[in-house]
């Protein structure tokens, strides 16, 4: 499925004049980034600030299995996400400090796709309609959506406003079932 979809979302903005794609690091995204780069000739960048966050033992396990193992912090999880550190991985609060270090040190100038995870993708979403980063869940997102923000530097800082979120339309029968999908 992810192929298709990121097949499908590479297609999709071929007629987008993209600059650059800025990608985590990891396969699964660079495999979209290689996609969204080749429809559209445009460079990738990989940056590690917008990896996926470090889940620790709840990596690669199905939110059944974690709400059943780690009740109280996966309540933490869905309520004050802030606040959780993962066992045996990151602080999720870490996660926000670096996506903001990204946001404000990258050159955002032109139209740029940015191949990220859902959690960074909430946190940037979070930062550009001002919500608490612990309002995160309240957004829908589907993997290969497209969600446009636009950047300004103001008075020295970036700051961010949503255009447009989670866009769909592109992906025909190739969406997924978040609430079960794994970590």
């Amino acid at each position: 499925m992810g192929k298709k979809q990121a097949e499908s979302l590479a297609k999709s903005l071929k007629e987008r004049n993209i600059r650059k794609v800025i990608s985590s690091p990891l396969k699964r995204t660079q495999q979209t980034a290689k996609a969204v780069s080749l429809y559209t000739k445009s460079e990738i960048i990989l940056d590690r600030r917008i990896i996926e966050t470090n889940h620790g033992v709840w990596e690669c396990k199905r939110k059944n299995w974690i709400k059943k193992n780690y009740p109280g912090i996966f309540s933490m999880w869905q309520h004050k996400p802030e606040k959780v550190v993962f066992p045996g991985g990151e602080a999720f609060g870490d996660t926000v400090k670096r996506v903001n270090t990204f946001i404000k040190s990258t050159n955002w100038f032109g139209n740029v796709v940015l191949v990220t995870h859902d959690n960074i993708a909430r946190i940037i979403i979070c930062l550009a309609k001002n919500l608490s980063v612990n309002e995160m869940w309240k957004i829908q997102l589907d993997p290969a959506g497209i969600s446009i923000l636009e950047v300004k530097g103001v008075d020295g800082f970036k700051k961010l406003k949503s255009l447009r979120l989670n866009d769909v339309g592109h992906l025909e029968n190739f969406q997924s079932n978040i609430l079960i999908q794994a970590l």
